[in-house]
């Protein structure tokens, strides 16, 4: 009986545990990105002016309107608690799009649903933060989830292009 089976949603964001180092993942603004022995992301920011934060470098995203979910493994323990801390869609799309993100106090999991009200397309994917910074503030990132829908995650799942093809595992069982 398959009636009533719902399938987990995909989640939409390329390297979002940084398994493959920071290959994606870029700086925005005055800051610096680094991975950490424990393999997190480290943003920290450098100046205390634009709007430092991560951006994702490809897999531009085509969101079609409805909910959509972003969890997060963060900690923003170690960010000035005036500063914003968002997520945002800038492309196509006409103007962009932001959420607000809760803080954690440590590492921890946060999540926010919200909708999209208008198809977006070609988006790059930021999270941002600004006002009042402190040189050497910085977030940490364990991982980060973008899913459609509203259920929120627990554990971070790949995205579709972070699975390597069966031709790929075969190659590496030949080598």
């Amino acid at each position: 009986e398959l009636d009533g089976l719902e399938i987990g949603g995909r989640n939409l964001l390329y390297n979002s545990a940084f398994n493959n180092g920071l290959d994606g993942w870029a700086h925005n603004g005055t800051s610096t990105i680094e991975l950490t022995p424990e393999g997190y992301l480290k943003n920290t920011f450098t100046e205390a002016r634009s709007t430092p934060g991560i951006r994702l470098l490809y897999n531009k995203l085509n969101l079609e309107k409805g909910t959509y979910t972003l969890t997060l493994k963060v900690d923003t323990s170690n960010l000035a608690s005036i500063a914003f801390f968002r997520m945002y869609l800038i492309g196509d799309s006409s103007g962009s799009f932001y959420i607000d993100i809760p803080r954690t106090n440590g590492m921890g999991i946060v999540s926010v649903t919200f909708d999209i009200p208008e198809d977006r397309k070609n988006d790059t994917f930021y999270i941002l933060t600004k006002d009042r910074l402190t040189v050497g503030d910085f977030i940490v990132y364990d991982w980060l989830v973008l899913m459609r829908g509203n259920k929120r995650v627990s554990d971070w799942t790949p995205a579709v292009e972070d699975m390597a093809t069966q031709s790929q595992i075969t190659q590496l069982s030949d080598a």
